[in-house]
């Protein structure tokens, strides 16, 4: 090959590579004499998307290699006619280009008979194990590369090739008869320049990857409609541990995936349920990192997820320090990118919407049981916060008959109050008072 390089007189250059072809037109080479060939072509996808950085190895005495260009081309110069070759194609880098829930999605649809993936092409795709089936298996290995809890595929390479000219005999069945993953051309004795290759990257059956661009999983961008999920803000308290359901906005989910970041130094990851979504298992999430704060999530199922009145899913915490729930819980794209997909089609953004809470304190009376009672009864109330309770109970008249204190913490308590402590049967007022708080109530002792 030679660089040809042109010049203006602006002092601009540029350059093209190619290649010098020498007839022999006054015959000057002894008869029988073998001329060199040159073999020379273009890497493409299924769709006609031109494959950049595919590496090629050409068999002879001292083996040649090439490399596509921006334009998928290759070119392996100078090789001794009228000799058998073999181009070994091979590229295995970024194996999340194209990758996201919607695959799998998609591979499930065609698992399950509910939408054929229809090309030959996107069924080797979607063989993630390289086992020659597409099974549940592939599902398996698919989502933990989008979990990141594995770097790239044990049992396949980022991408494969076939033989441009090679035709299925079963194109609804590829794994049928083994198909070239390499070009194999005997006795060449002329160039051949237009030589195809068609480039299959594993796991996109979407066809969103970008041949030409060496890292980047499948496109999100911040522009894409959000999808929205909504959080009850609280205010959180040290040593409780706290609930949090997360509620969709719209129905028809069928993927979903995120990165859930929240503050390590505020909150302890405990658990994420979903007890409404079909085909959620442990496996559709990745904690290893939760003790750095990130939290990855990738599900997917054919029956999408149609309640806005229930969660969707439930985070658990442990708080560690007192902390607003929204400055320390967000989606992000630290581990997996964050990717929606629906029934209409649409690829969307999620990302959380908090909904204004009362953060001031709260005490709430939830009454005394048994109320009337005989023996003794539990008098009941809520706390958003650790306090000192001081506990009294008075008479109709206002006269003060019993005190007692306790220390409130965050959620339900209860104080015991016997029969033994009241002079007789009637009715009561009882006060729960905190330094910033009080509620009253009553209750009856019969005899």
């Amino acid at each position: 090959a030679v660089d040809i390089w042109v010049g203006d007189e602006a002092g601009n250059w540029d350059y093209c590579t190619t290649f010098i072809d020498v007839q022999d037109n006054m015959n000057s080479c002894p008869p029988g004499s073998i001329k060199n060939i040159i073999m020379a072509g273009k890497v493409k996808t299924e769709s006609g998307k031109t494959v950049e950085n595919v590496e090629l190895s050409i068999n002879t005495s001292a083996p040649k290699y090439a490399t596509t260009d921006n334009n998928g081309e290759f070119l392996f110069p100078g090789l001794k006619g009228g000799n058998d070759y073999t181009i070994s194609p091979t590229k295995d880098i970024n194996p999340m280009n194209g990758i996201s829930t919607i695959d799998l999605l998609t591979i499930q649809k065609h698992i399950l008979g509910i939408e054929p993936l229809g090309s030959p092409y996107k069924m080797i795709a979607a063989d993630i194990d390289k086992n020659n089936n597409v099974s549940t298996k592939d599902l398996l290995e698919l989502r933990k590369l989008i979990l990141q809890l594995i770097d790239k595929f044990p049992s396949n390479t980022s991408w494969r090739f076939l033989d441009g000219n090679y035709v299925f005999p079963d194109p609804s069945n590829p794994f049928k008869a083994s198909f070239p993953e390499v070009l194999n051309y005997a006795n060449v004795k002329n160039d051949m320049l237009d030589l195809k290759i068609v480039g299959i990257k594993v796991g996109d059956v979407d066809g969103t990857a970008k041949p030409h661009e060496a890292t980047g999983g499948a496109e999100v961008r911040s522009d894409q409609p959000k999808l929205k999920l909504s959080i009850q803000d609280k205010k959180l308290v040290a040593g409780e541990v706290v609930e949090v359901p997360v509620y969709l906005n719209q129905t028809g989910l069928e993927a979903l995936q995120f990165t859930l970041s929240i503050n390590p130094e505020k909150l302890e990851y405990i658990d994420m349920r979903a007890s409404d979504l079909t085909d959620w298992t442990e496996e559709c999430v990745n904690a290893q990192y939760a003790d750095k704060g990130h939290i990855a999530v990738a599900w997917a199922s054919v029956q999408a997820f149609n309640r806005i009145e229930t969660p969707i899913f439930t985070l658990r915490f442990r708080v560690k320090s007192d902390a607003i729930l929204s400055q320390n819980l967000q989606i992000t794209d630290k581990i997996t990118d964050p990717l929606a997909y629906t029934i209409r089609k649409e690829v969307l953004r999620p990302g959380i919407i908090y909904e204004e809470a009362n953060l001031a304190p709260t005490l709430v009376s939830y009454h005394n049981a048994p109320n009337p009672f005989r023996n003794s009864t539990n008098v009941y109330f809520y706390l958003s916060y650790n306090t000192d309770v001081l506990f009294k109970i008075y008479d109709i008249n206002g006269k003060m008959l019993l005190q007692k204190r306790q220390d409130g913490v965050p959620g339900m308590n209860s104080i015991l109050v016997d029969s033994a402590e009241l002079p007789h049967s009637g009715l009561y007022i009882y006060e729960i008072t905190t330094p910033v708080q009080r509620v009253t109530d009553k209750m009856i002792l019969t005899e």
